[in-house]
């Protein structure tokens, strides 16, 4: 799936099918609920994707990198999973290791 693909996918916020919504599911929303929560979520009173999709809509951002293909796309994501420089390819990276989604998760 191409990066705009994804992105579009992503927005929708739902587990189902987007491994970056039950990242975010299981190693955020679920440490957050309690008894209630659960109960009304397996009523059907509560929902864990809006939830989900509340999460993500206000504490994320999607940033993306153009490259010439997808041999250079991987490579530039390894290197960032693995908290490596990826400058030597002209991407300045900021940022830590994902939390997400990282080369030892």
């Amino acid at each position: 799936m191409g990066t705009f693909a994804t992105i579009a996918t992503a927005r929708q916020r739902s587990r189902s099918g987007d491994q970056f919504c039950l990242y975010v599911a299981d190693r955020i929303i679920l440490g957050t609920l309690n008894k209630t929560d659960i109960r009304e979520i397996t009523d059907g009173v509560q929902s864990i994707d809006k939830r989900v999709m509340k999460y993500v809509r206000e504490r994320y951002a999607f940033r993306y990198f153009v490259t010439s293909n997808g041999r250079e796309a991987k490579e530039i994501e390894t290197d960032i999973k693995e908290g490596q420089s990826a400058e030597a390819k002209n991407v300045h990276w900021k940022f830590n290791r994902p939390f997400f989604n990282s080369s030892d998760s």
